[in-house]
């Protein structure tokens, strides 16, 4: 027993502890590293492509301060016809695209269907990500036989990005060999 107390006094002494106080071990600060957090996020959804995955994406990156974000449904029209062209089930289907990603993200989602040219979606949204000075763009990457397809679009907002891209992909979509949404395929 007293070489346990000689060995508790010792101890305390050479750590520079009182012998009859509790001392509590100070806890470590955080380095200052905080989660990534964008002011305003632009997602870009292409002619035919919805992705729910993508749209969580763009909602958990600005979900801290529920910041804003604008989707851009892109309605890609041929070039043999008139860019103002009456395309009703194609309007209907891209401005659905804003409706589902209201429903994802809730009421402080923003949407635009914008009319392109084949070729032309990539200029299109680094104009728009300038205009609403967005900080991240998200966009989806495509699969065709469950290889990743970097289309026109994609090499083109990742050439000249006014901001950070956000390239949201969906393994499980080149596991299942479509190049197709799942929801799509359903």
């Amino acid at each position: 027993m007293l070489l346990g107390v000689a060995t508790y006094v010792l101890y305390r002494r050479h750590q520079g502890l009182p012998l009859r106080q509790t001392v509590k071990v100070e806890s470590l600060e955080p380095l200052g590293v905080e989660e990534v957090e964008y002011r305003s996020i632009l997602v870009a959804l292409e002619d035919g492509a919805f992705s729910e995955e993508t749209v969580a994406t763009a909602s958990a990156l600005a979900s801290r301060r529920r910041r804003g974000i604008h989707v851009l449904s892109l309605l890609e029209v041929p070039t043999n016809l008139p860019l103002d062209v009456a395309l009703p089930d194609e309007e209907s289907a891209a401005q659905s695209k804003i409706e589902r990603a209201k429903l994802i993200c809730g009421m402080r989602v923003t949407g635009q269907v914008v009319r392109v040219r084949p070729g032309q979606a990539g200029t299109e949204i680094l104009e728009r990500a300038g205009e609403i000075d967005a900080a991240a763009i998200v966009m989806q990457l495509r699969y065709r036989n469950g290889v990743p397809l970097y289309g026109r679009t994609l090499q083109t907002v990742l050439a000249d990005r006014p901001a950070r891209v956000i390239v949201a992909a969906q393994p499980e979509e080149a596991r299942d060999g479509g190049g197709a949404p799942r929801a799509a395929r359903r």
